[in-house]
């Protein structure tokens, strides 16, 4: 009986924790999905100060989540997240479209594949 109840409460926690991690990953994905979009709305309406003052806020509080989903995901993912996010500013200064775009278009593909890596599907578990 008492290991049936020590596996219970394994069990619960390891549940938690799964909890914990999708619901983390899942609101920070959104959440840095919508502010890169609000960058992108004003690089193209041509307010590039704001363009590069999201840009910075983004990459400061990218900082700040990334020690939380380091702890649930792939930390070189997290790396080449913060790579990305560090040359956007100097896109934005340089008015540079390519760069610009190609380097959103990559911060927001490495966003989906952190959230479908978490995400409860049965691929993940095989």
């Amino acid at each position: 009986m008492k290991r049936l109840i020590a596996a219970c409460i394994l069990l619960a926690f390891i549940i938690g924790i799964g909890c914990a991690d999708g619901f983390t990953v899942t609101n920070s994905v959104k959440e840095y999905k919508a502010q890169i979009e609000n960058c992108k709305r004003l690089y193209k309406t041509g307010d590039f100060k704001s363009a590069a003052d999201c840009a910075e806020s983004l990459k400061e509080e990218w900082h700040k989540t990334a020690k939380v989903i380091s702890v649930f995901t792939n930390h070189r993912q997290l790396d080449d997240i913060n790579a990305l996010l560090s040359t956007l500013p100097e896109a934005i200064g340089e008015k540079n479209d390519f760069q610009f775009f190609s380097t959103v278009e990559q911060i927001r593909y490495a966003l989906e594949m952190i959230y479908r890596e978490q995400s409860f599907t049965l691929e993940n578990f095989y």
